[in-house]
């Protein structure tokens, strides 16, 4: 599994915020998709920690 740099993660998060239409949870499945499944920058279970912990944690609005 290679790894990203910031700068690449960066361009392919904002890549899928601006090309997806629908809120967070359309973001999110587009993420998935993208750094998991094209890439496979990140594992399964590592997007879905890290995307439950963002959920239940106050003041993030990346997902909101």
């Amino acid at each position: 599994m290679p790894r990203p740099s910031w700068l690449d993660l960066g361009v392919e998060t904002l890549r899928v915020m601006t090309s997806t239409i629908g809120g967070g949870s359309t973001a999110a499945a587009a993420l998935q998709r993208r750094l998991v499944d094209e890439k496979r920058w990140l594992p399964l279970d590592e997007f879905r920690l890290t995307y439950a912990l963002g959920r239940i944690t106050p003041g993030t609005t990346v997902f909101a």
